[in-house]
């Protein structure tokens, strides 16, 4: 088992045990974090070009939703690398019994390889427990696992997920600009990119590998995802985000009343938490018959993933990492009021309940109160 807290380049010892655990299986499910950002499915189609590699087939499966219109379109891009993902809707979990779309196969006797996420039940499809054969992540765990996997390697010190399984690409004899693509490479830079907050949180050791991916990547691609066209609902959202924000002590709290989608709940999150003396953001919409929330911070001391699994994780569904975190609650018997008054009754009684439950967990205090129209 390769052990976490490795510091520098991936070795050559550390691919062939990879390799080594990949052989053992015939085919692999890959799993990835709720609602897959771009480290999340890029991962994923690295380690399925390393299955592949090896004469093995792979599937690759989330739950809930690919937001923002350039992750979209980053997902479009890397369809012709061959990524297809099976997404499932929230709630739903990938059992032993569970079978593949594509080729009839049970997960039961699959090989399982959880990527850009530690730890069965937080935040992924797969139970609590499960035991899993792969674990390849750069965000520190929380908690341990239960049963001891094959292959094990966190890595806080990487930057992100992808460039980790890159280096064990580039270990395994594949090139770049050859095997590893121009589209693949500009997949890497632009999930990096993401992951450390426009390169400002880039551990220093990743800049020479990151410099030969640029060189590599597909620069229309690149200016694509960097400038990509916001909707209607997207710029309705924000404008509510703005116009709805109360700021305590540093966080920007927003609820923005009933929405279609929660993709743009995360952008208005991002948005907010560029204002002047604010370090942490929450946004929360109602989607149907879900509450979701969503929240960003710069502050290096708050996890916000760990806050959000102990705020909401015994009544929805929660997780995160340590500088973005999400929840989805079921709205129960409030999703059946209809009426005007009762929708704004709800909202209320919403917005009320969240907010509460995160300052306390986060341990933020309700005084310093910050009028939204002096920023």
């Amino acid at each position: 088992m390769a052990r976490s807290g490795k510091t520098g380049e991936t070795d050559d010892t550390e691919t062939e045990r990879l390799l080594m655990c990949i052989e053992k299986k015939e085919h692999w499910v890959i799993f990835v974090h709720d609602n897959p950002d771009p480290d999340a499915f890029v991962s994923a189609l690295c380690f399925k070009k390393l299955v592949e590699s090896a004469g093995k087939k792979a599937t690759i499966a989330g739950r809930g939703e690919i937001g923002f219109e350039e992750n979209a379109l980053l997902l479009e891009h890397l369809k012709k690398e061959g990524l297809e993902i099976e997404m499932h809707p929230p709630g739903w979990t990938a059992t032993e019994q569970s079978v593949d779309e594509e080729t009839g196969t049970k997960t039961g006797a699959c090989g399982k390889a959880l990527l850009d996420t530690g730890t069965p039940g937080v935040y992924n499809p797969l139970p609590a427990g499960t035991k899993v054969d792969v674990v390849i992540d750069h965000h520190p765990m929380r908690a341990a696992q239960i049963a001891e996997p094959c292959f094990y390697e966190v890595r806080p010190e990487k930057s992100s997920t992808s460039l980790i399984l890159y280096e064990h690409m580039v270990s395994a004899g594949m090139r770049i600009g050859k095997e590893i693509t121009s589209l693949m490479a500009a997949g890497i830079y632009y999930a990096t990119m993401v992951d450390t907050h426009n390169f400002r949180t880039l551990h220093e050791e990743d800049s020479h590998p990151l410099s030969e991916i640029f060189r590599a990547a597909d620069k229309r691609v690149l200016s694509e995802l960097q400038s990509p066209p916001l909707d209607v609902d997207t710029l309705d959202i924000l404008g509510r985000a703005i116009q709805n924000r109360e700021i305590t002590g540093g966080v920007s709290f927003s609820c923005v009343d009933y929405v279609t989608r929660r993709d743009p709940l995360a952008r208005a999150a991002e948005f907010l938490l560029r204002q002047k003396s604010v370090h942490t953001s929450v946004v929360v919409g109602i989607v149907g018959d879900r509450v979701c929330v969503t929240s960003r911070t710069t502050d290096p001391s708050i996890d916000l993933g760990d806050v959000m699994i102990r705020a909401f994780g015994e009544i929805g569904v929660a997780g995160g990492h340590a500088h973005s975190g999400g929840a989805e609650i079921p709205l129960s018997l409030l999703s059946y009021a209809v009426g005007e008054d009762e929708r704004r009754g709800v909202v209320a009684i919403v917005k009320r309940a969240v907010r509460d439950r995160f300052f306390e967990t986060a341990g933020f205090l309700d005084d310093e109160r910050i009028s939204r129209r002096d920023e």
